[in-house]
């Protein structure tokens, strides 16, 4: 029997920490080596990789939320 997990996917595909991680440039040189190495032949995970280099990129670009005024008094 296959072990699912993160997206209760077979075993074969990356956990979605590691994604996350691999976009962020957050994994050693070794793990990024291995993820890219998936990535060229997975179209699941470079689909999903993507998906976060967007979602990165918007939260990067996106302005800081500014609080109403007298927010923190009411608290």
């Amino acid at each position: 029997m296959t072990d699912l997990r993160g997206w209760r996917l077979p075993e074969g595909h990356l956990m979605p920490d590691a994604v996350v991680a691999f976009v962020d440039g957050e994994l050693s040189a070794t793990a990024h080596q291995r993820a890219a190495a998936h990535l060229s032949r997975c179209g699941f995970c470079a689909l999903e990789t993507y998906t976060q280099q967007q979602a990165r990129m918007a939260v990067r670009a996106a302005e800081a939320p500014c609080a109403p005024a007298g927010l923190l008094d009411r608290l």
